[in-house]
Parts: C-alpha cells; structure tokens; sequence
C-alpha cells in the first residue's frame, strides 16, 4: 500500500473489467485493487481460482485508517459513478487524484476525474499497452488473466469493435505465454439466432456419464435441414459445461451425423470414431452413421469410450506429501516463519494426531500485525477441511475448490491422509497434463526427452564402470522399495555434454541405502544418520547420497531445520532450475527425467533462473554461482532473476552472509581467465559498489589484470594481484572488509596495502639517478605485486619494470646472515640495513663480487656495529 491507491470498477464486474482492475495494480506498484462485490458468474470463478495472484482486497478488511491516506483512485471499465461497485465511497476523499481508466464513449460524470480512454475493443487492451510502454514483466498466468479480458470483450477477437492495438496487446500477453487451454475454457464464441435454438434443444437432451472417472456428455437433435456450425456448439457445450468429451448427434432424415470434440489430445478421440466409421483428430473427430436409430448410436459410442484408454492427472499425481502440519499449540509466529521459508500461503493444523483445520496466511499475517504474534495457531485456525479422493480428476478438484471457496484441499485414501494440494499445484498441472501423460508417476514433471534418451545421455557422461554402477545402485535401491535420483549438476552436465564429476543422489531413505551399500561394496563408506547422507568412495571417485529433505531457518540460527520431504520439495531447495532436475536410476525407470522447474527448457534456452524470490538473500553465494554459469556457459539470466538479484546486492546480502561459501564462490570467480567478463557483471549488477565501494574499474586496469592472468596461473596469486590492482587507486581500504568477503587475513591485506603506498610513492618521483633505491624497495616487495604493476605501466617506467622483472631482480648481495655473523658483525636490523647497501653498490656498478662486499664492509667499518 506504499503508494495509497486504490483501484475500482463497476459493479457486475465481468472478465474484462476483473482484467482491468488487474491490469491497473500492475501498473501501479503496492495499490489496492477493491472487490466490486458483484460479477458475473464466469468472472466469479476467475476471481476464486487466481485469488492469490489478483488479491482482491474486501472494504472491510481494510484499515480504519486507509480513507484518510489514499492518494490516488483508479477506476477502470467505467466511468459512470453509479456503476462503480463497492468502494465508491472512496470518492468523497476530495484530496486522492481519480483518474479513469475506459473503453467506453461518452462523458464521465466523476468530478475533476482525468480520463484516459481510447477506441478499443477491451478496456484491458488500453492497460496492457500501458504495461508494454512500462516494460512490465509479467508471469504466464499474469498474461493468461489478461488476455481472458481482451478474449471475453472482443467475442475472442470477433466483434466489430475489435482494433489492431487489441491485437498488439495480445502479442505481447503472449510473448510471456498466455495458457490458451484456460482461455479456450472461459470465452464464448459468437452465436447466430438458428445456432442459439439449436443449442437450446442440445442442452435440453444432454446426457452426463462418469465413465472412467470422466465426465463424458451425449446429445441430440433431429433435424430437417444441418445448421452450420455444429461444430461450434459442440465446443460451446464444453465451455458452458464442465465435460471432458462431448458428443453431438444430428439425425438429418435417415442419416446420423456425429461430431466429437473434447478439451484435450489426452482424451484423444481418434479410435473412437473408428466406431461410426468417422475420422479426425485426437480432440475433434466427425462421422456418418445411416439407417440406425440415435439410441443405438449412443450405445455404441458409451461402449467405445469405456474401452478407450483416456489419460489424466488425478490428485495423487499432482499432491505433495508427506503434509507439512503445525501444531494447534505453535504460535503464530512460528507459523509465519515457516510459511515465509517454505512458500506456503496455509498449513493443515494438527491436534492429536489428527487434523483439525487449516490456518491461512492471510490470517495469520493479520493477527501478527495486531501483535498477536505469542498467541496460538489454535485461536486463528479455520476448522473448515475439504477432502478429494486420490482418484479424483483436475476438474473434481478445481470444482471442490471454487465452491467451498478453499486454496487447499487435503488428498483421503482408505480413511488416511495422503497429500495435500494447493491452487499452484492445481494451475501448474492444467499447464503441464499434456507432458505428463504417458508417465505413470505420482509427482508432476516436465519431462520433455524419453527415458532411452537420458539413458544414453547419462551412459555417454559416464565411463563404463561407473554406468555399470548406476545401475547397481539403482538395482539396490528397487531391492530395498526405495526411489533413487542422480541430481543436480550432474544431470545437467549430462545434458550439456559433458562429463560427470560429481555424482550426487537422492533417495527416500539414504541410511538403510548405505547400509545396504556397505554389505555390497569394498569402497570407503561413511554414513551419517544426523544428516541422512552417506558418502562412498570408489575407485577414487565420490558418490554422494541424501534423504530428500527440505530445509528452513529459524531466526538467526545458521544451520538450517531439516525435514524428510518428497523429492520436488528437495529439488525446489536448490539454487536454480538448471540444476534441479533429476534422473530415476531404478532398473525399470532408468532414464526418466524429472523437472519440475522447466530446468530442461532453460537449459536448451541458455536461461539462469532461480526458484524462489529470495533464494539470492537465502544464499548470497548464488549470486556468484550464478555469474560463473554465464560466464562458463555463455547463459543468461532470466529477466525476473536479474532483478532479484540485483534486488539482493542493494540490500546488502552479500555483507550480511556470514557463509563460507560466499568467499570460495567469490574467490573462484575472480580467478577466472575470463575476468573481463567477470568485471563487466560485477559492474552491471552494483557488485563493484557493494564490495569495492566504486563505481566501475578503469579499462587499463582491467587490461593489466587481464594480462596478469595470462602469464600467472595460480589461484591465491590471481585474487592477490586482481585485488591490489583494484585499490591501487583507492585513498583507503577497510581491511575489516576485505576480510569479511574475501576471507584473506590481515597480514596479506597489509602486505596489499603496503605494496600500493610503494608504487605510489615510485611513480610520484620516478628518476633514473634513484634506480638503485627503487629495486630494492621493489626486492622487499611480494613479487606477484610487482609483476601486476608492471601491466599497469607506461613509457620509462615500464621499460624499467621490465628490466626488473627480466634482470635487476637477480642481481643481489652474495653475503648472508651467516657470513656477516662470521665476520662479527652484530645480528638484528642492520642485516637488511646492510644487505640492501650492498646490492645498491652492486647495482651501481661500484662492487662485483663477495670479495668486493667483504672489503667494502671492513673499509666502512665504522658504520655497523661490530661484536
């Protein structure tokens, strides 16, 4: 509510004025958007399916003093006053600026309202090319919402006051991927007069049958001459009613026509119409039956579609489970904490061992903000609990959902409670059935290659005696009932084409697996229960396993509550899509690839994208991981991870970690040959500014890291030279933090420090005459320092540097301490004092030889001090 704007429309609010008001709070960051509190029945159920994503607000649920603070009022899809629905009221605040937001012509009779209209077909077309304007991003079911305004108002761009700026609003909606399957199910296409009777009689003798747990609808008419377009009624049916397949029967004097259709090619019709000798395609079929009364004809269809094999999800498939509960005797900040770590908007609350209810976040973020933070969940619960079975369908489950107004429903099966599943998980699968239907599985995936090819994939990653040994581990776990995963960067090197270094697995129970291990293999096996990993080495090569397990932070503690959970829960804990896919190695499954996170598709794209809004505060060191990919693998980032990320280094997450793995992530970074690009992220992304406290790096800076890099190969003199040569000219460095986030110890920043004031002070009064004087500053001097200053240099000096580098660096004093101690010569100081004389002499020419140092030590006796 940062800005104090509220959003309104009219009242029988319908998709396009939902769309709108949506629209609008896109266009302006932290607004309220108000329920109308009336729609139409349609626009109803758009609103309690995507109630999180539109987050309509009640007027009573607002602040008392939320009248009093508004700033400005939009209102969107009219502009008359009395047909603005609930928070009309607002309009008597006499300071909020009103600005109208409307398709419609006319004049508006809203006092001193500024009015941005145009002549399109939807109100949503004018605030979408507002958002395109803005460069907003928006999320597919962002989009999808959208463009169900612009389809419903244009008669789905049928209508005459359809424009081509509706057309170009609904390009760029689709550039972010708009679900058509969604938009197809809530639009209606244009009726004639002869089509709308004709209906009337179809919806009269429908007939519903639950075959298969599908909904399947038959109906009929008899006719003296075909009205076209059947076939649009056939779909008009399926938008109005919830089937699944519907079937349309003319009989037109001895001739039965019949028209298919159904929602989706996984209730795929072809075989079907083999029956009445039709044809077509999986989702639209048409036939001619003749001489056969429409009784018979139905049966012969009912007995068809009862012997076809129709695929869908079912609750089991798309349920997470095991169910994350909370006590009824947490408190409600506890709640909050472990809905904020673990993306939950409610949690089944539980009494004894049983279920009692559910607590919704939006209510247990209420009751934190009157300070109710100490109080039970008990007293803020909801004891309201909706059940499916695991059988039931998508749409059973949609349907429990819209009408007992609930974000989550638990999944029953023989009396237990088995899963629970949210409106994300519901969504997510209406946009993914199509790639889940050959896979019998009871997670949801994205799974775009077959199984043979990951299998030949992971086989060509692999030698042949490790190949061979993921397919005993996988034989293992199937002996032991247990799931196997090989996950993370090594299937996603797999996939990249290259070879696996790190094996890392996940499992259902990793201890009783590295028991089993341990009977079976000679290799060094370490099990550790508090942890549930196992770690085998075999034949020099590592094998990790874990149980999958999810994770969160309590308070300030910095290790983390572990949790068994089920393997997207495990995967969903991981820093990016990429690298959270995973490959079943059980014998019969072998090769099915499991990508919850579109990771295979961001793969191919070259896409780094995270999984969560704060996976970079989470871990800061993902934002390094996430620069080394693309530097690496020459990726790029998604355009929402960049923000967030960008989001996370102003905040100051990189400073505030108190992680390892920051400074090694780091550290690997800046040594890589590829530094320039390093340095050109760092700069894009304010990583300079949050670590350096500058702005940028000069070009010829870079240029002499740059070269460094190329003749020096080790690591620690890599990160030594790169740092020195960046504070080279800085007035001060805080050695606190360079220690905080390099993770380098004093005396080697005062090792940097000192090296920089030298070289200010040579290139200050660089003469030739004082050339001796210089090489023996430089002698004392970490020779990595020197070297990376010679890149820096011009002219003379670097004539000099070089000279240095190649010859005066090896011409020193041939005494040592032990010779000067024999020639009686007090120990201490002086050694270095003499030693520096010595070869400023011999630099000049004046002595050669240890001959010549010995006799100039007893001709100058006088100024050392003797035993």
């Amino acid at each position: 509510m940062s800005n104090n704007t509220a959003i309104l429309t009219h009242a029988g609010a319908d998709f396009d004025a939902i769309a709108s008001a949506f629209a609008a709070s896109k266009l302006y960051p932290g607004s309220v958007v108000i329920h109308p509190g009336s729609t139409d029945i349609n626009a109803q159920k758009i609103i309690a399916l995507f109630s999180d994503v539109l987050n309509f607000k009640k007027m009573r649920d607002l602040p008392k003093d939320f009248f009093e603070n508004i700033s400005r009022i939009v209102i969107v899809d009219t502009r008359l006053k009395n047909r603005i629905g609930n928070g009309v009221e607002l309009l008597q605040n006499k300071n909020a600026q009103i600005v109208v937001i409307d398709h419609h012509p006319g004049e508006t009779d809203i006092e001193n309202a500024i009015v941005v209209g145009k002549n399109v077909g939807a109100n949503t077309t004018i605030l979408v090319n507002l958002l395109m304007l803005k460069k907003v991003r928006l999320t597919p079911i962002e989009a999808t919402i959208l463009a169900l305004g612009i389809y419903e108002d244009t008669g789905s761009l049928s209508f005459p006051s359809v424009t081509s700026d509706d057309f170009r609003a609904l390009e760029f909606l689709f550039s972010f991927g708009v679900d058509m399957k969604l938009v197809h199910r809530f639009t209606s296409p244009f009726l004639q007069e002869g089509q709308i009777s004709l209906l009337r009689t179809f919806l009269e003798k429908l007939k519903e049958y639950n075959i298969n747990g599908h909904k399947v609808g038959i109906t009929h008419a008899s006719l003296e001459k075909y009205v076209p377009g059947v076939s649009i009624l056939a779909h008009k049916i399926l938008e109005m009613i919830d089937l699944d397949v519907i079937f349309v029967l003319v009989k037109i004097g001895e001739t039965v026509h019949i028209i298919g259709r159904s929602v989706h090619e996984s209730f795929s019709l072809t075989e079907i119409a083999d029956t009445f000798n039709g044809g077509g395609h999986p989702t639209a079929v048409s036939g001619t039956v003749k001489g056969e009364p429409i009784e018979i004809v139905v049966n012969k269809i009912l007995e068809a579609v009862n012997l076809a094999n129709f695929y869908s999800l079912k609750a089991r498939d798309i349920m997470s489970s095991p169910v994350k509960t909370i006590s009824s005797n947490a408190t409600i900040k506890e709640a909050l904490e472990i809905m904020v770590k673990m993306g939950f908007s409610g949690l089944p609350v539980e009494e004894n061992g049983e279920i009692i209810g559910i607590i919704e976040k939006k209510n247990v973020e209420k009751a934190y903000l009157f300070g109710k933070k100490n109080s039970s969940v008990k007293q803020f619960f909801s004891p309201k609990i909706v059940m499916v079975k695991a059988f039931d369908n998508l749409r059973e489950i949609e349907d429990k959902m819209v009408n007992e107004d609930v974000g989550r429903v638990l999944v029953e099966h023989n009396g237990h409670i088995i899963g629970i599943i949210s409106r994300s998980d519901l969504l997510k699968a209406y946009k993914f059935e199509d790639m889940m239907k050959e896979i019998p599985r009871n997670v949801t995936t994205t799974q775009l290659p077959d199984k043979k090819y990951i299998s030949k994939v992971i086989e060509n990653a692999t030698s042949k005696q490790i190949f061979k040994l993921l397919k005993e581990f996988g034989k293992i776990a199937s002996e032991l009932n247990l799931e196997i995963y090989l996950v993370g960067g090594a299937v996603r090197d797999a996939l990249l084409g290259k070879k696996i270094v790190d094996f890392d697995f996940v499992t259902n129970d990793a201890i009783s697996f590295g028991k089993r291990l341990k009977e079976k293999f000679n290799g060094t096996i370490e099990i550790f229960e508090e942890t549930q990993t196992v770690h085998f080495v075999f034949n020099g090569m590592n094998f990790d396993f874990v149980t999958a397990r999810r994770e969160y932070y309590v308070d300030n503690s910095l290790v983390p509550v572990i949790e068994k959970a089920t393997l997207k829960e495990d995967l969903a804990r991981r820093d990016f899509t990429i690298n959270a896919m995973a490959v079943d190695i059980r014998e019969k499954n072998f090769g099915i690839l499991y990508d919850y996170f579109n990771g295979y598709e961001d793969l191919l794209k070259g896409i780094i994208r995270v999984l969560k809004p704060l996976s970079f505060i989470e871990d800061p060191s993902r934002i390094f991981r996430a620069i080394k990919y693309m530097v690496e693998l020459k990726f790029k980032f998604s355009r929402e991870s960049e923000i967030l990320l960008k989001k996370a280094v102003e905040i100051g997450a990189l400073f505030s970690s108190k992680s390892q793995r920051v400074q090694e992530e780091l550290k690997e970074l800046i040594a890589k040959d590829e530094i320039d690009q390093v340095i050109q992220f760092f700069t894009n992304y304010g990583i300079l500014k949050e670590i350096f406290r500058i702005n940028g790096i000069p070009k010829a800076t870079v240029s002499a890291i740059k070269s460094f890099y190329k003749t020096e190969k080790d690591t620690t003199k890599r990160i030594h030279a790169f740092l020195f040569l960046i504070y080279l000219s800085k007035c001060h460095i805080n050695e606190e933090e360079v220690n905080k986030i390099f993770g380098i110890r004093k005396h080697e920043i005062l090792k940097i420090k000192e090296a920089i004031e030298v070289f200010k002070n040579i290139k200050e009064s660089f003469s030739k005459e004082d050339l001796p004087s210089i090489v023996i500053k430089l002698n004392n001097l970490d020779l990595t320092y020197v070297h990376a200053y010679y890149y820096k240099t011009k002219g003379e000096v670097k004539k000099f540097f070089k000279d240095y580098l190649e010859k005066l660096r090896f011409i020193k004093n041939e005494l040592r301490g032990s010779d000067l101690k024999e020639l009686g010569l007090k120990e201490g100081p002086q050694y270095r004092k003499i030693f520096d004389i010595l070869t400023s002499l011999k630099l000049k020419g004046e002595i050669k030889d240890k001959n010549d140092e010995i006799k100039y030590l007893l001709e100058h006796r006088e100024e050392f001090e003797w035993k």
